[in-house]
Formats: structure tokens, C-alpha cells, sequence
């Protein structure tokens, strides 16, 4: 073990002295590429998935981009509003995809209330509709959807600036069917 050790050493003292000597005088090599690269080439991969309808990894590539880059201290880069919508709208075909999506749309809506972006009435209301009309307990759909995460949506959608006046009766009178049945 000692002689890898050792071995080792040597090997990087050889490799720092090669460097040195293969590093002509005057020349700097400074990285001029674009520092958000990856940002802006996950952000036209989501746009993509997106306008395609592929609301699952649209929404996974979303995650990523938020997670490496919202979260970051260093490379605190904003993910747009558009961006937010066209993944919101893909999530929302076809009734939330028989309420498979709505956990990621209920997401979509959280982020966008923390990050004060408005969200269009039309899009909230319906995610929240979607949600919901199961005839199985807790509204849902087949286990995905129901009271709880339609809850959740509403508390989003009041959460931002405009509050509840975006909000529908269709909307309150929905919640309340369902949580009128449910017992």
C-alpha cells in the first residue's frame, strides 16, 4: 500500500513538472464559453418536451433546471414564466392526463406562487377541475388527483398576488361537490 502511495506521489510531481515545462511563456488560456450553457440547453429541452406534449419528462427536466439552478446560490438563474406555463399546459391535456399529472401541475403552481409569477386563471382553474371526479374516495382518479391535491392547487392559486378573484365558482363549487361526497 505504501509503494502505491509512493508511487502515486511521484506521479503527480512528474505531471505538475511536465505541465509546467509544456506551458509556453506568454500564453494564458482563460475560458471564454458561455457560463449558462447547460441552463439555456436544459431550458430548450423543456420548451420542447413541452410543445410535443411530453408532460412527464418536461416536467423531470424542469425539476433539474430548478434544482441546479433556483436552489443555487452561485448560479441563481430565474426559470422563466413561459417556461412554467408551456410545461403547465402540456400537463393539463387531455384532463391531466386522467389526473396522472396532477401532482407535477400541482408543483408547477407552488413554484410559480413562491416566485410571484401570475398565473393565468384559465390554466389554475382548470388544473384544479381536472384534479378532481373520481367516483373512488377522496375524488381521485384511479389513486392519482383527488380532494388533497386540488386543495393544495387552490391554496396556490390564492397564494399569488391576484388571491382568490382568478378563481372561479365553477372552481369552489367543484372542491365542495367533492369534498360533499367524500363525507
Amino acid at each position: 500500500l505504501n509503494r502505491i502511495r509512493g508511487w502515486k506521489r511521484c506521479f503527480m510531481q512528474r505531471t505538475t513538472e511536465l505541465n509546467e515545462e509544456c506551458t509556453p511563456e506568454g500564453i494564458e488560456y482563460c475560458d471564454e464559453s458561455d457560463p449558462f450553457y447547460e441552463y439555456n440547453l436544459i431550458l430548450s429541452e423543456i420548451n420542447k418536451k413541452a410543445q410535443v406534449g411530453h408532460w412527464k419528462g418536461a416536467t423531470r427536466k424542469l425539476k433539474k433546471l430548478a434544482r441546479r439552478y433556483n436552489d443555487n446560490q452561485i448560479n441563481n438563474k430565474i426559470i422563466p414564466r413561459e417556461t412554467y406555463i408551456s410545461v403547465l399546459k402540456s400537463c393539463l391535456e387531455d384532463r391531466l392526463h386522467g389526473a396522472r399529472a396532477a401532482e407535477p401541475a400541482r408543483k408547477i403552481l407552488e413554484e410559480m406562487s413562491n416566485l410571484n409569477y401570475p398565473i393565468p386563471p384559465e390554466l389554475g382553474n382548470a388544473c384544479v377541475v381536472s384534479c378532481l371526479g373520481g367516483r373512488s374516495p377522496n375524488g381521485a382518479h384511479e389513486g392519482f388527483g383527488g380532494i388533497d391535491t386540488a386543495l393544495a392547487m387552490l391554496a396556490a392559486l390564492e397564494a399569488t398576488e391576484e388571491g382568490s378573484k382568478t378563481i372561479a365558482s365553477d372552481t369552489y363549487g367543484s372542491v365542495i361537490m367533492a369534498l360533499s361526497a367524500d363525507g
